[in-house]
């Protein structure tokens, strides 16, 4: 769903954003689509990370965790990290 609540300019913004919006969504699944389409074609996922993926990592402990039935590890880690494009 896409929403937009702006009261005075609303049908303006939506004129604008909601075009741009489901391209982004759509690029989105299209890109989700080949994901899947490649875990299934060399038998199942392998995932990496690197430094640029701040959050994977622990999201995967969590998720392990949870499949395990076990504590997630704790929280409250942080890093500063400079990302240059």
């Amino acid at each position: 769903m896409i929403s937009f609540r702006y009261p005075v300019i609303g049908r303006l913004v939506r004129l604008l954003f909601e075009p741009l919006s489901r391209r982004i969504i759509r690029q989105d699944v299209n890109m989700l689509d080949a994901q899947f389409a490649n875990i299934e074609r060399f038998g199942g996922p392998s995932f990496a990370h690197t430094r640029a993926d701040l959050l994977g990592r622990h999201i995967a402990a969590w998720r392990g965790a949870l499949a395990a039935g076990t504590a997630p590890p704790a929280a409250g880690e942080q890093q500063d990290v400079v990302i240059r494009i």
